[in-house]
């Protein structure tokens, strides 16, 4: 786990990001002290975060595999997987050899890298681009959504019942917890809960998000019928009777 005052998305990100800045010094992920200062200057404004772009920029090569390191035959691939909903554009998109990439998969990056060597894999073995490009991607996805400066209570809240890494959580033993696998499993939710939006059919208004309202009233908001009543279903997450998953505006429901 990350240090204690590691509360927040916001913090887990830079405290990652750290972590590169002090690797990239010759210090190494592993060099605490060094970790907390680069850590503290992020939060100070010290370092401003959007030299992980500049960063990245600078350390890009498409001779290599982001993942491995190795030159060879190289084709795009996607960090955050497409199929989960990830963008396809630049910012998510890396140079990876197929070996790679096969290994991957469908995988997101933390997801990855835990598979390969556990939480500790994910903490300092992740390669500089492949991390620093992950973590530019979404930074901005939770920025955008205002989920920064989540805790690990409001994340468990508000995400895990949908991420779809509770096997992976209860096998490293961080449910409840802030870990890496949180950035994976917000961006997930995030990603599906924009798809489901957009997909929503024409002239429907998309419901209020869940933690505005949350069905205070027993009366479900979709129906007016009370809860008791209520058949609908969320097309995301397949529960009933007032769904509590995490969706920006909540998902259409079945038979939209």
């Amino acid at each position: 786990m990350p240090p204690p005052e590691v509360q927040t998305l916001r913090d887990l990100m830079y405290w990652q990001y750290a972590k590169i800045l002090s690797s990239n010094a010759g210090m190494g992920k592993r060099e605490h002290h060094f970790v907390l200062d680069r850590y503290h200057k992020l939060r100070e404004g010290g370092i401003a975060w959007s030299s992980i772009d500049d960063y990245v920029k600078q350390k890009e090569d498409s001779s290599y595999c982001v993942h491995c390191q190795k030159p060879g035959l190289l084709t795009l691939d996607h960090l955050f997987p497409t199929s989960l909903h990830g963008p396809k554009d630049g910012k998510n998109a890396v140079w990876v050899c197929g070996a790679c990439r096969e290994y991957k998969g469908t995988r997101r990056l933390y997801e990855y890298w835990v598979s390969q060597g556990g939480l500790d894999a994910a903490k300092y073995n992740i390669p500089h681009v492949a991390e620093g490009k992950y973590l530019s991607l979404l930074h901005d996805l939770f920025d955008g959504a205002g989920v920064l400066d989540l805790d690990a209570a409001e994340i468990h809240r508000r995400f895990c019942a949908s991420c779809g890494l509770g096997a992976t959580c209860r096998r490293e033993g961080t449910v409840g917890k802030l870990s890496l696998l949180c950035v994976d499993g917000v961006a997930t939710v995030l990603y599906a809960g924009g798809k489901a939006a957009r997909g929503t059919a024409k002239g429907k208004r998309a419901a209020a998000p869940r933690w505005q309202d949350e069905n205070r009233d027993g009366i479900c908001d979709r129906c007016k019928m009370a809860l008791d009543d209520c058949k609908c279903v969320c097309a995301f997450c397949g529960e009933s009777k007032g769904c509590t998953c995490a969706i920006g505006p909540d998902a259409p429901m079945a038979g939209d």
